[in-house]
């Protein structure tokens, strides 16, 4: 018999005719559970059930906003799984059909909140508890398609947490080759995928991107209101859900968060490996995020998605058939916990929260299906590590494939932060790996201010620079031979100049640098005499592959030459602070003993620790490193990872003997030792114009003097005290205005003085036509010496390096042009004010 009715009554039966899913039921089936229910209130963050708790009822949304979500595990963060705030919503009726009727995820109140609690006998006592079981059970299945689809598809997930019932949509099955939309025709509706794969076809039906199940498709022109730029077509029977245009866009009119998703393009790569990659970017509360797939060849597809904040990525081969076997990694004190899942020897997935400077080469691995060994996956267990080599070192982002030059080029203009050169090239967008030294390149937002706190001249030429965050804040360990990216005004223009940290990997009270003092080196200048206390820097956080991990076992053998001994320093000071670790064998070659820098240090720490070899080699003294000696270091060490850095020439000559030795390559790291803040002198474009002009003026003037060419006119206002004032003041301007580069770059070493160069170069292309100006011969004695001399300065100043495409070459050209451009440059100045002296001395120009 039916309760009596309450003031409540009415409101209850609104309710539970409001609501979809109990439809089902009767008229007097709904006012038997109205008299039946009662009312619940919630406020803002109170919790009505918990995931694993027992049910006995089901709830109607009367009016406010809730969320159902599942707990976050392992480390991962919480999923929204849906969220309600429409009248008659309901929500709990699934437990019913589950075995201890327990409840399948987490619901909390978003804020103050009114429901309808209807029990389960409530059910029964009307008599529908079959039918109510069959309908849950149904709405179950689709729970849990549901929330498998949230967790795989970025943009479904940032609609559930909007509110996904905003949305009007149906679900649609489509069978095998059937062309969803066309290139050019109207974009009415947006597609996200459930099952199967879609083909996106460019204009001469060649296959831009296959994409899968939790991808979207369809709402570029819709969210641009513009025709479709490709054809859609189904590769196999597929289920999509469907929106219309206008209710997909309601969603954005009324949600901020995501109009901004959908209104960013998605974007579309080609890899050098000619691999398309189609990117979508969204935001998770505030949080950039990244997916992309790979299309690797015609059956498989690498998906990837970036978070950043939480520096977590995870990657996935869709169409790999093999099941694999899960091996992990975690590092609690680091927050760093890593998977790999391995089938047949490939990997198949990998995720990775915390730093993971192997992410690129784990991508590498995947697309090009690499067998791992026993002892990778060993290792990786013991060290979350899998390779001993880092690769192709000239390829910042292993993933989009892209060159440091590349990344270089991209962030040259001033306003090129990191966020622009990874929208523009996608470096850094698939699995994050690369963002540290990208923003080495563009010193982007992980930079921090820094006070100098230490600036001393440990031996004569050689600094020692300490530096520590303008708050006082702990630093961040690093992996030991590392590098920053500093800059600073210098002035009135920004420098920026990367430098090895020498100091412990563990240390967090401050950064410290060791470094050379170049003669004509502006940054090296300044750092030198910088004030402690006083002066700032801008300092990158540590990134780079050449570093050596203390958690391995197997001996590093560091080849250094000159100051490239400073990741040595590191790696040595960082070892000797631990009780185990890799052995460490240093072998540092330098001009003599007085001008070894670091040498003192290092035979400290190998006479400290048993564990830490030093070999010094005096060049001058007939100690260069050679064949033998390698050969004995590869005897003693059979298993040890070699590391070159220093010169150029002397990294090149060590590799190759190591190559003859036949030490596998991927045991070889080499440090870019210019690459990353060579203060070398830029290539120039070439000058054609400047080059003719030169030689051509200069030609004519050995001419039109030799032969007496000039006309009556000319000479005679040559001999006029107007025309020698002129003539002699014009050609002592010039000599004047030809020193001010030189001074320029004598105060400004390493700013690139393009202006005054190309100035420099075309006026003095043009002198000889100032010494037809001055003089009607070539003269004799002194002055036959300065027309002589200028001549020939003019056809050097003009075949500067700019003749020479290649830069190295340029560089090599350059040392034996500058002497005798030089050198005959003060001659010709000393020989001009000795003439003007003597003119003067006898009453001037008459």
């Amino acid at each position: 018999m039916d309760r009596p009715a309450t003031p409540n009554t009415d409101l209850f039966l609104q309710t539970i005719q409001a609501c979809p899913d109990l439809q089902w039921s009767t008229p007097d089936q709904q006012l038997s559970l109205a008299l039946r229910a009662q009312k619940k209130s919630l406020v803002s963050g109170e919790h009505l059930f918990h995931k694993g708790d027992r049910g006995e009822s089901f709830f109607l949304l009367i009016n406010g906003d809730l969320e159902i979500y599942s707990q976050p595990q392992d480390g991962m963060e919480e999923l929204i799984l849906a969220r309600l705030f429409r009248k008659g919503e309901a929500l709990g009726e699934w437990a019913a059909t589950r075995e201890n009727q327990t409840r399948s995820a987490s619901v909390r109140a978003r804020g103050d909140s009114a429901l309808l609690e209807i029990s389960y006998s409530a059910i029964r006592e009307i008599g529908a508890f079959t039918k109510f079981l069959g309908h849950s059970a149904k709405r179950g299945e689709k729970f849990e398609s549901h929330d498998e689809l949230v967790a795989r598809s970025p943009l479904l997930n940032l609609m559930t947490r909007q509110g996904i019932s905003r949305l009007n949509y149906e679900e649609k099955s489509i069978s095998s080759d059937t062309i969803i939309f066309e290139l050019g025709s109207p974009s009415e509706e947006v597609y996200l995928i459930l099952d199967g794969e879609i083909e996106i076809l460019s204009k001469d039906e060649s296959v831009l991107s296959t994409l899968g199940q939790g991808q979207i498709f369809g709402e570029l022109g819709v969210s641009q209101g513009i025709p479709r730029s490709a054809t859609a077509k189904s590769k196999g029977p597929c289920k999509v859900l469907v929106w219309k245009s206008g209710d997909f866009l309601n969603l954005a009119r009324s949600n901020p968060d995501f109009a901004s998703h959908i209104m960013t393009l998605r974007k579309i790569y080609r890899t050098r490996l000619k691999e398309v990659v189609l990117q979508f970017q969204y935001q998770i509360e505030d949080q950039p995020c990244f997916s992309s797939t790979l299309q690797l060849d015609t059956e498989r597809q690498l998906i990837t998605d970036f978070r950043v904040f939480t520096d977590s990525a995870t990657m996935e081969i869709i169409g790999n058939k093999e099941a694999g076997i899960l091996f992990s990694y975690e590092d609690k004190g680091r927050n760093i916990l890593r998977h790999l899942e391995i089938a047949n020897g490939t990997i198949c997935s990998a995720s990775f929260l915390g730093p993971h400077p192997e992410a690129g080469q784990v991508v590498e691995a995947m697309r090009s299906q690499a067998v791992l060994n026993a002892e990778q996956l060993q290792n990786f267990e013991k060290t979350g590590n899998l390779f001993k080599s880092f690769g192709d070192q000239e390829i910042v982002c292993q993933c989009m494939q892209l060159t440091r030059s590349e990344i270089l080029e991209e962030s040259s203009a001033a306003s090129r932060s990191v966020e622009n050169v990874m929208q523009k090239t996608g470096a850094g967008t698939v699995c994050g790996g690369c963002r540290g030294d990208l923003a080495t390149l563009c010193n982007g937002p992980d930079s921090q201010k820094m006070d100098l706190i230490e600036v001393a001249e440990f031996q004569p030429g050689y600094c020692r620079v300490r530096f520590t965050p303008d708050d006082r804040s702990p630093l961040r360990p690093f992996i030991a031979g590392q590098h920053v990216r500093l800059e600073t005004d210098i002035y009135g223009e920004t420098i920026r100049r990367s430098y090895t940290l020498t100091c412990p990997a563990s240390e967090t009270r401050w950064r410290e640098i060791t470094f050379k003092r170049e003669p004509h080196g502006i940054f090296s200048r300044w750092l030198s005499t910088a004030k402690p206390g006083t002066d700032t820097l801008t300092v990158s956080q540590p990134t780079g592959a050449f570093a050596a991990d203390m958690n391995l076992s197997d001996p590093v053998i560091l080849l250094v030459g000159g100051i490239g001994v400073t990741p040595a320093l590191s790696i040595a000071r960082t070892r000797s602070e631990l009780d185990s670790g890799p052995r460490i064998i240093v072998d540092h070659s330098f001009h003599t003993f007085s001008k070894g820098p670091c040498h003192a240090e290092l035979t400290q720490l190998a006479d400290q620790n048993p564990d830490i070899e030093y070999h010094p080699r005096e060049t001058l003294g007939g100690q260069r490193i050679r064949l033998d000696h390698l050969k004995r270091y590869q005897s003693a060490y059979p298993t040890a990872r070699w590391m070159i850095c220093g010169p150029e020439s002397y990294e090149l000559a060590v590799k190759k003997k190591l190559v003859k030795l036949g030490i596998d390559k991927e045991s070889i790291s080499r440090e870019l030792f210019h690459a990353r803040g060579s203060t070398g002198v830029k290539s120039i474009p070439t000058d054609r114009w400047t080059i003719l002009m030169g030689i051509t003026l200069t030609v004519l003037t050995i001419f039109a003097l030799g032969m007496d060419l000039l006309p009556e006119g000319l000479k005679s206002w040559q001999k006029s005290i107007t025309g020698r004032w002129v003539s002699g003041g014009a050609l002592l301007g010039f000599l004047v205005w030809q020193w001010i580069l030189p001074l320029q770059r004598a105060r400004r070493s390493t700013t690139d003085s393009s202006t005054s160069l190309k100035l420099h170069r075309r006026i003095g292309a043009l002198s000889p036509l100032l010494l037809l100006l001055h003089g009607s011969s070539i003269g004799a004695g002194i002055l036959g010496l300065i027309s002589v001399l200028f001549l020939i300065h003019t056809i050097i100043g003009v075949a500067d390096r700019s003749l020479i495409s290649e830069p190295k070459a340029q560089r090599s050209y350059l040392k034996k042009w500058l002497y005798p451009h030089i050198i005959i440059s003060i001659l010709l100045s000393a020989l001009a004010l000795l003439h003007v002296w003597l003119i003067l001395g006898h009453g001037g120009p008459s």
